[in-house]
């Protein structure tokens, strides 16, 4: 996150064993009102995870540690799974991952499935009970981005594909957008 920068990077990130889809990193910009959502999520904090735990974001818990940036932040967790590893070398990546979730929720991580659950609380509050992940976001930025006419490739970029093909399986458009770029076409022209 790059509050001064106005904007965000999507990437993997190996040490928390979390990649995203695409294994692409891809840098975006943040739109004013989402900068002031981050900026209040974040708080004073340079280092850890954007969005905490109810619990830390009431000041019933902290943070087990701070860190100065993100790199220390990412080099202790390297660490904490190496450490993992000498104790006990026959330790497969589920033991290392079982090591730095628990240092994850420690500093305030929200569990994936509580994650999950809120959103579909929300969805089916907002009569979208369709959407049960997250991910399901991709697939409606990417069709509200054609139907507004945003250039394929800049969405291909936005959402980190490699390919044009990739972002239409992504991308459901009905016959009414087909009908609407048709007449687009068309305007003025008699055939």
């Amino acid at each position: 996150m790059d509050l001064d920068g106005d904007s965000f990077v999507i990437r993997s990130k190996p040490e928390l064993f979390w990649s995203v889809k695409t294994g692409r990193e891809r840098r975006l910009p943040l739109l004013p009102g989402m900068k002031e959502i981050f900026r209040t999520a974040i708080g004073g904090r340079k280092a850890g995870f954007v969005f905490l735990n109810e619990e830390f974001v009431d000041g019933k818990s902290a943070p087990a540690m701070s860190f100065a940036t993100g790199q220390a932040f990412r080099n202790h967790v390297a660490k904490l799974a190496a450490e993992e590893l000498e104790r006990n070398p026959g330790a497969g990546e589920r033991a290392q991952k079982r090591v730095v979730v628990a240092f994850g929720r420690s500093m305030g991580q929200i569990p994936e499935k509580r994650v999950r659950c809120e959103f579909m609380g929300l969805t089916e509050k907002i009569g979208c009970p369709e959407f049960t992940r997250v991910h399901d976001l991709r697939h409606l930025f990417s069709s509200r981005a054609q139907a507004a006419g945003i250039n394929p490739i800049l969405v291909q970029q936005m959402l980190g594909h490699a390919t044009l093909t990739m972002t239409a399986r992504y991308t459901h458009l009905g016959l009414d957008e087909k009908r609407e770029a048709l007449e687009r076409v068309n305007d003025g022209n008699q055939f």
